[in-house]
């Protein structure tokens, strides 16, 4: 039973190897064959560009707020940088 089973066994290995072989075919055969229009369907890409009747967004009004809300949060960070400097320097006298 040993031989029949060292048959077996380079059986399976050139199985394997055959099989290796055929996936590479394989991948290779299906990169060529991409489609380039997968995500964009060719009636998307012939369809005229259209404009909106109003705006959509409000980001005149975001933008604003935005920045308002920068300048407090900045304004902020100062304030509170000039305390803790001020705390250490009263600290730094005291010891």
């Amino acid at each position: 039973l040993s031989a029949a089973a060292a048959q077996l066994e380079d059986l399976k290995k050139e199985h394997l190897v055959a099989e290796a072989v055929f996936t590479t075919a394989m991948a290779r055969l299906n990169t060529s064959k991409s489609d380039i229009y997968g995500s964009y369907p060719l009636v998307q890409t012939l369809a005229p560009a259209s404009r909106p009747s109003q705006i959509a967004s409000n980001g005149p009004k975001l933008a604003f707020a935005g920045g308002v809300g920068g300048t407090i949060l900045i304004s902020l960070a100062w304030f509170f940088a000039w305390l803790r400097a001020d705390f250490v320097r009263k600290r730094l006298k005291s010891i």
